[in-house]
């Protein structure tokens, strides 16, 4: 099986992460998250930052789902007992 993926890593991105980006001399968007001093950088081909942004849609998607469910859930056991 062929991984195009260069090094594996875990990040965690808070709420208020700075985050930025740059095109290189290459057309490729160079994400950073947190501070350039200690901050995590990606590099994305156009194609692969094209995939990641309809896969994070899509994760957004099911975020907001499941956090729509819970507070649902939430506002049912409250009425229940109150």
């Amino acid at each position: 099986m062929r991984v195009d993926l260069k090094v594996g890593a875990w990040v965690s991105v808070d709420d208020y992460c700075p985050m930025e980006f740059s095109i290189d001399g290459d057309g490729n968007a160079e994400l950073l998250l947190g501070d350039r001093s200690d901050g995590f950088e990606l590099l994305y081909s156009p194609v692969a930052l094209e995939r990641f942004l309809v896969l994070g849609a899509e994760a957004l998607k099911k975020s907001e789902k499941y956090l729509a469910e819970e507070k649902a859930a939430e506002l049912a056991a409250a009425r229940a007992g109150g």
